[in-house]
């Protein structure tokens, strides 16, 4: 909307005739803000005639009559717009996805908005594959150096994060704080004097940092050699399933005692690591999982330190986090070294129940741990009947790591009590509805299929496979109306621009003719009478030429001239009629001016009399005596 001073000085402005639409305003305030405008910004005016001032209201009115034109279009737009969101969002709905995931559809980045059927149907066999690995107890437990070293690594790094943590908060102002954080240098085995610098400090600290860094390295290598009977063992569990789907098992993740809890597999012509983790697998696990309260993740390494957990899911992030950090270490070393700087890196979390729910915080935290590496990650996340396990008050925050709820895709299975569970309130993504287990009649009453589990991983397996393939159908819709909302907002964006410049042109424009009123309203006074009478010279000649031009073409029509002459005189005609209306509209402007109006008086008068002069007369006795010669007629084409 135009901004007050400028409907002000529209007001002002003796050169603007204006509607009541620009009018509503307090007098007073606005002749104050005017008046600083002309003693500060256009101070001082640089004389100018009447007619430049006439050319700076004609640019006034034209910016206006823009302004207009482009507030219209925007209007426009935005009715469209509200239209198409709203057809947008029922065609979201009718696909089975939550409120969470409409917006989130809009994102063409988005997980959920370039998740297919393909894609659903890998991450939802990966998930169950994990789950009958553990279900059926394929691997054993893992080399017990395998769980030491995992341990001592991810030790080592949560010292890396805490003393880089420390590295940022060095005291420079106070010489007491500054020895303190020196003696407390300690903690981290770095013993420095009383007499250090800030440098001695940076150093000291970069070196205990390079040092950490070998002994983790070190322990990777160990660790690898460790582990490499336990990565065949799994290689070979999954390697019957795993055949046509192009991925590798690189990683397998277990619980501090040992049991298998996860494997990663990767895709290298993808780019993509997929982490699945199995669910519960003892009556204690399910006290933890319905029990609990606000906790964080003690194994967090500088990760989601700003994210709280129910304590039960924290305490099983825990027991898995070792075996995890360790890996996705090493993992995204080895990722950067081989794609080099630039490479985005895929990573998507999966699991079923309780494996969901750690695939999801896990996959946040390997997102994290990527780009403080330097790598760009693209996050998804889809579980299969997972628990809710975020904080509301922090939901945000986890949101800000994942990149918003379309990364985080939840299926449900109606009537699953595991994914209806909502410990704190918070739903950490867009959920995704199947109803395949239980059936609801149109009286609201249950009815119970052959399948009594809604929280079965085989029917949520089949459940995906069969949902996704229909979305596919009406998904096309979807992308269309996105594609329309795009362009609308692409439109919208360019029409709010445009306000935005006119209106600012626009300000400056009649604010200085404003100002330009208040400081040459004598001199203007001199001058007026001249200008307008010039202008109704320019009108008086345009209404002869009209008069001429009426005269020879009622003639050509009375004389039954040829249909290319009568065309022409005609046309020509037209044009003239067209000037004359535009030149008396600005007289009409200049005579409706407030400031000159005693100028305008005679004018106005003679004005009148030429008109009613003008419409007399016979037109018809004058065309009688045209003659059109022949050199007339081929002057006009005839």
């Amino acid at each position: 909307m135009v901004n007050k001073t400028f409907k002000f000085a529209l007001l002002v402005s003796s050169a603007l005739s204006l509607s009541g639409a620009y009018a509503n305003m307090t007098q007073n305030d606005a002749s104050a803000e005017l008046m600083g405008q002309c003693k500060g910004t256009v101070s001082p005016l640089k004389p100018i005639s009447f007619k430049e001032r006439e050319a700076l209201s004609q640019k006034a009115h034209m910016l206006m009559d823009q302004l207009d034109a482009v507030h219209k279009t925007a209007n426009s737009a935005q009715a469209k717009l509200d239209e198409e969101n709203a057809n947008f969002a029922s065609l979201v709905k009718e696909m089975g996805i939550s409120d969470a995931g409409i917006e989130s559809m809009k994102d063409d980045k988005s997980f959920l908005s370039r998740l297919t059927a393909e894609n659903a149907k890998t991450y939802g066999t990966l998930s169950a594959l994990v789950y009958d690995v553990d279900a059926n107890k394929s691997l054993g437990k893992a080399n017990v150096t395998s769980t030491k070293l995992d341990r001592d690594i991810s030790a080592l790094m949560e010292t890396v994060s805490d003393l880089e943590a420390f590295a940022k908060a060095i005291p420079t102002t106070k010489a007491k704080d500054f020895k303190k954080f020196v003696k407390n240098l300690s903690i981290y085995d770095t013993n420095l004097p009383e007499a250090a610098t800030v440098q001695d400090v940076r150093v000291a600290i970069a070196l205990k940092l390079t040092n950490l860094d070998g002994q983790i390295k070190d322990l990777e290598a160990q660790r690898l050699r460790a582990s490499q009977e336990d990565l065949n063992k799994a290689r070979e569990a999954f390697a019957g399933n795993l055949q046509g789907m192009n991925y590798d098992v690189r990683g397998v993740f277990h619980r501090n005692n040992g049991e298998f809890s996860g494997a990663a597999a990767y895709n290298e012509d993808n780019k993509e690591l997929v982490l699945s983790f199995a669910g519960s697998k003892s009556t204690m696990d399910w006290v933890k999982n319905l029990f609990g309260w606000n906790a964080k993740m003690s194994y967090s390494h500088g990760l989601l330190s700003n994210i709280s957990f129910h304590s039960g899911f924290a305490s099983h992030l825990d027991d898995n986090a070792a075996s995890f950090f360790a890996f996705m270490r090493y993992f995204l070393e080895d990722f950067k070294k081989t794609n080099g700087e630039g490479a985005t890196l895929k990573i998507v979390g999966t699991g079923h129940s309780l494996g969901g729910a750690i695939a999801e915080i896990f996959a946040a935290a390997a997102k994290q741990m990527g780009e403080k590496m330097g790598i760009k990650v693209d996050l998804g996340v889809m579980t299969f009947g997972a628990p809710n396990l975020h904080n509301a008050n922090t939901l945000k925050n986890f949101h800000a790591i994942t990149g918003g709820a379309g990364n985080v895709i939840n299926f449900t299975q109606a009537y699953d009590p595991v994914s209806s569970i909502v410990f704190w309130r918070g739903k950490s993504g867009a959920t995704v509805s199947g109803d395949t287990s239980l059936m609801r009649d149109t009286n609201g009453t249950l009815e119970l299929p052959v399948r009594m589990n809604p929280h079965s991983i085989a029917d949520y397996y089949h459940a995906v496979d069969a949902h996704f393939a229909a979305l596919q159908e009406k998904m096309n819709p979807v992308r269309a109306a996105l594609a329309r909302i795009n362009t609308l907002e692409g439109e919208l964006n360019k029409s709010k621009a445009s306000v935005a410049e006119l209106t600012k042109e626009g300000s400056a424009t009649v604010t200085l003719l404003a100002c330009h009123d208040q400081d040459s309203a004598a001199k203007f006074a001199d001058e007026s009478e001249a200008y307008i009478a010039g202008q109704n010279a320019v009108l008086e000649a345009r209404q002869d030429a009209m008069r001429q031009a009426r005269v020879l073409f009622t003639a050509a029509v009375a004389q039954k001239q040829p249909l290319l002459v009568q065309t022409l005189l005609g046309e020509r005609l037209n044009v003239i009629e067209a000037q004359v209306k535009v030149q008396e509209a600005y007289m009409k402007t200049l005579l409706a001016q407030k400031t000159w109006r005693t100028y305008a008086a005679k004018l106005r008068e003679r004005a009148k009399e030429r008109a009613e002069q003008f419409g007399q007369g016979s037109i018809m006795l004058d065309a009688e005596k045209i003659v059109f010669t022949p050199e007339m007629l081929a002057a006009l084409g005839a």
